[in-house]
């Protein structure tokens, strides 16, 4: 595909396959992972996550929680100030397995993907400048073991909404 909007294009073909997953793969789930997070408010987006349907998930697994809070915290204030709200929900796991950390940044819908939007590192350097954009990231490199993301879409006649 072209562009991300492409996405929210509806298919009949696909539509036509939930059923299948849900009545042939389902029973044969052997297993599965909960995970229990807490928000983390002080970094957080404080828009409602009305008319999204789309998350991208980025999580982190962390070397060192205290730095990793530290550069979050100084990062999530500076989009805060440029912009007027962060841009995702943070949390931190609680119980489970894998990552440490994890920030959920909410879309209206795949379309909503092609703006073009300054990134994080990009917002920080105008407001910090160059060397201090260059020495948080080297921080936020060293503290990080693994990181991961997947975007989820909302899919409102599965949903228990």
């Amino acid at each position: 595909m072209n562009k991300w909007a492409e996405m929210d294009e509806s298919d009949p073909a696909g539509k036509a396959c939930r059923s299948i997953a849900l009545d042939f793969i389902t029973p044969h789930i052997e297993s599965a992972e909960y995970n229990t997070a807490r928000s983390i408010p002080e970094y957080s987006r404080k828009t409602a996550l009305e008319g999204m349907s789309i998350v991208w998930v980025n999580s982190f697994k962390v070397k060192n929680s205290m730095v990793f809070n530290e550069i979050v915290k100084e990062v999530t204030s500076v989009i805060k100030s440029q912009e007027g709200d962060n841009r995702g929900y943070w949390y931190r796991q609680m119980a489970g397995e894998g990552v440490n950390y994890f920030v959920s940044t909410p879309f209206k819908d795949f379309a909503d993907l092609d703006n073009d939007k300054d990134g994080v590192w990009a917002v920080f350097e105008k407001a910090k400048g160059k060397a201090k954009t260059k020495e948080i990231r080297e921080k936020f490199s060293a503290v990080i073991e693994n990181s991961q993301s997947y975007t989820y879409t909302l899919e409102t006649d599965l949903s228990m909404m």
